[in-house]
């Protein structure tokens, strides 16, 4: 129906405007406000009320939403939730490599988030340089994923030792937080103490050398050294791809070892579980102190290499055998390479998330 059309009940009797008779608005009954023996204007005193309200309702929304929560949310679609694939056999790893654009990778090109389960028997059966094509280009989406996820960590634990005005260098992250926590919110408390399980360590500069990234040329080459390219019994049986030890329940029993030995060859599900491992070991363990420290000044993976010195019993021929490898198959093209765009909108994600994930104990 037209607005036009409609009939509104008029507020007055128009016959008062009609006769000239002076209108009077309708004085309400109200009590006045009084603070004592004061009497004060009741809408002031509405508007303070109105304004107070307001200015609680944004302070609750900052807390809820902390700095390290937006940092860590960044990447999120990229790293969480990636395209998960099977395949079996070398052909198979092949076409679906062609498929998902991971074929032909320019330095320029913006990887998709893609992971593959494993790697099949049958990839020994390519040829050498299709085999070793293949392993490269099905490590490099995975690598760059773990890769964000340690990004994030760092940029949220930059965010959190920003809060502290007088520095970080004689920060410890006890565990009496009350004592260091004052600045931050029960998320980012959570987070932090998250942060020093999984990389054992509670001096806030200590924890920062240990949160950073590894280039991914020598992620391919110590893969690529440790699995035979994909093809070791391990990589086959768990998608261990870098030699990595444990001593828990679950594992592989290496052939010949020693009696009284404990140690197996940790297991995988997926390609960057295994991956995600191994930078963990390189970002926390004694034996790396030094590539550490070298990665502190430079992320140059040449100069890097010399600090895997005690990643294998062979001490220098394993460093020279990882330059050698880099060099020789040109990987460090790969290291300019990044994921696919994430959403332009971040979705936080609270330091629960994160818990789910590593769990509280060390990884």
């Amino acid at each position: 129906m037209n607005v036009m059309d409609e009939t509104i009940e008029p507020l007055f009797e128009p016959s008062q405007a009609l006769l000239g008779d002076e209108k009077k608005e309708p004085v309400p009954c109200v009590e006045p406000i009084r603070f004592g023996n004061i009497e004060v204007d009741g809408l002031n005193v509405q508007a303070c009320l109105a304004v107070t309200l307001c200015a609680f309702l944004i302070l609750i929304s900052v807390l809820r939403f902390s700095p390290a929560d937006y940092f860590m949310q960044q990447n999120i679609q990229a790293v969480n939730q990636p395209q998960y694939i099977d395949v079996g056999s070398g052909e198979e790893l092949v076409q679906s490599l062609k498929e998902n654009g991971l074929w032909e990778i320019d330095e320029q090109d913006r990887v998709p988030p893609v992971i593959f389960s494993g790697f099949p028997e049958s990839i020994n059966n390519l040829h050498i340089e299709v085999k070793k094509k293949s392993f490269l280009h099905a490590m490099v989406p995975a690598a760059l994923i773990a890769l964000a996820e340690i990004e994030n960590e760092k940029k949220a634990l930059q965010s959190i030792l920003a809060r502290f005005p007088q520095g970080f260098k004689e920060l410890v992250f006890s565990d009496d937080f009350a004592v260091w926590g004052r600045v931050l919110t029960m998320d980012e408390i959570e987070f932090v103490l998250m942060l020093t399980r999984k990389y054992r360590t509670n001096r806030a500069a200590e924890l920062h050398k240990r949160i950073d990234l590894i280039p991914i040329s020598l992620i391919l080459a110590q893969g690529a050294i440790e699995s035979s390219w994909g093809t070791s019994r391990f990589a086959q049986l768990g998608n261990n791809l870098f030699g990595i030890w444990t001593w828990g329940e679950k594992g592989i029993v290496p052939a010949g070892r020693d009696d009284g030995k404990q140690h197996k060859i940790a297991t995988y599900d997926t390609i960057i579980d295994s991956i995600r491992a191994y930078i963990i070991m390189i970002n926390r363990l004694p034996a790396y102190r030094n590539f550490r420290e070298i990665r502190s000044k430079t992320s140059n993976p040449m100069k890097l290499a010399d600090g895997l010195l005690y990643y294998s019993e062979r001490r220098d021929a394993y460093v020279w055998e990882v330059k050698n490898l880099i060099r020789y198959n040109k990987l460090t093209a790969y290291d300019a390479l990044t994921l696919a765009d994430a959403p332009e909108t971040p979705v936080m994600m609270k330091s629960s998330f994160i818990l789910a994930r590593y769990g509280k104990k060390a990884v």
